[in-house]
C-alpha cells in the first residue's frame, strides 16, 4: 500500500451522499459504511462476519473519493457507465496500492443488501423528517434491496435473518405508502 493511501481511505469518508438531491441532515460515506457494518454485523448475530466481509464492506466506497459518489439510478439505467465506474474504482484502488475485495458472488451480494438497506433507511429517514425529494430514491433503494434478497434463496438459507431485515424495510417503506 502506498504510503498515503490510508490518508486517502480515511478522506473517503468525508465523501458526501446523496448530493444531487436537497437533505435536511447530509450522510458521508463514513456515517454510511458504520451503518453499513451494523447491518452486517446484525445480520451474522450472534458471530461475526468473516474479517474479508467485513474488509469488504468497509472498503466499497473508498473510490468515491476519486469518482464522486454517482448516483444509483444514473447507473441502473446507464449499464455502460456502470461498467466503466467498476473499472475506475477497480484501477483507483490498485493505483494506490489498496487491496481490491474480492469475494465469492453470494458474499458479494451481501453486501450490497447491506448497502442498499442502509441507503433505504437513510432516505427513509429524510422523508420521515419532511424531506418528500428523498420518496423515489427511498422507493427505488427499497426496490433493489428487496429484490437482491427475494431474488437469492441461496442467500435466504446462508443469512436467514435476511428475511427479518426485509421485514423490517416492509415496515419501514410503509411511511410512503400514507
Amino acid at each position: 500500500m502506498k504510503t498515503d493511501a490510508l490518508g486517502v481511505v480515511l478522506a473517503s469518508g468525508n465523501v458526501l451522499r446523496c448530493h444531487t438531491m436537497p437533505c435536511l441532515h447530509r450522510q458521508t460515506i463514513g456515517q454510511h459504511t458504520w451503518r453499513a457494518m451494523i447491518i452486517l454485523h446484525w445480520l451474522f448475530h450472534p458471530a461475526y462476519p468473516p474479517p474479508q466481509v467485513s474488509y469488504a464492506m468497509l472498503m466499497h466506497d473508498v473510490p468515491e473519493i476519486h469518482t464522486g459518489d454517482v448516483p444509483g439510478g444514473i447507473k441502473a439505467d446507464h449499464a455502460g457507465l456502470s461498467v466503466a465506474l467498476d473499472e475506475l474504482e477497480q484501477d483507483f484502488l490498485q493505483s494506490m496500492g489498496i487491496p481490491v475485495p474480492m469475494l465469492p458472488p453470494l458474499e458479494e451480494r451481501l453486501v450490497k443488501v447491506c448497502d442498499r438497506a442502509d441507503l433505504t433507511l437513510y432516505t427513509l429517514d429524510e422523508y420521515e423528517m419532511g424531506n418528500v425529494h428523498m420518496e423515489t430514491i427511498a422507493r427505488r433503494a427499497y426496490q433493489m434491496t428487496t429484490r437482491l434478497i427475494n431474488d437469492s434463496a441461496e442467500l435466504r438459507i446462508h443469512w436467514p435473518r435476511v428475511v427479518d431485515l426485509a421485514a423490517a424495510l416492509d415496515h419501514r417503506i410503509g411511511v410512503l405508502r400514507g
